[in-house]
């Protein structure tokens, strides 16, 4: 599926010195006028993938991230890494034992 938007703008702006523009003959050397063209296209290209539902049993799904999404703090003694879906560096709170 693709989708597309097209923009065409022309800016016509014109600038003159006050007083000897109006002078006759003359007039023309001391104005100018500019005239700008644009044109934007923005496309939407969209790739359609099948999905699956899930039954009720199933565990929901995690998101990939090729890459951790935040860093996370380095490891303090006492504390043991928790095994995630795609990110290995998580890190469990640690556990207390009343003696």
């Amino acid at each position: 599926m693709i989708g597309g938007l097209l923009d065409d703008r022309v800016t016509e702006s014109l600038s003159s010195v006050p007083g000897l523009s109006h002078i006759p003959i003359l007039g023309a050397l001391f104005k100018s006028r500019d005239v700008i063209k644009t044109k934007t296209e923005l496309l939407v290209m969209v790739t359609p993938e099948a999905a699956y539902p899930l039954s009720a049993a199933d565990p929901k799904p995690l998101p990939y991230m090729p890459k951790p999404f935040l860093p996370q703090p380095a490891a303090v003694s006492g504390q043991k890494p928790i095994a995630g879906a795609n990110d290995k560096t998580a890190v469990e709170a640690p556990v207390r034992v009343a003696k």
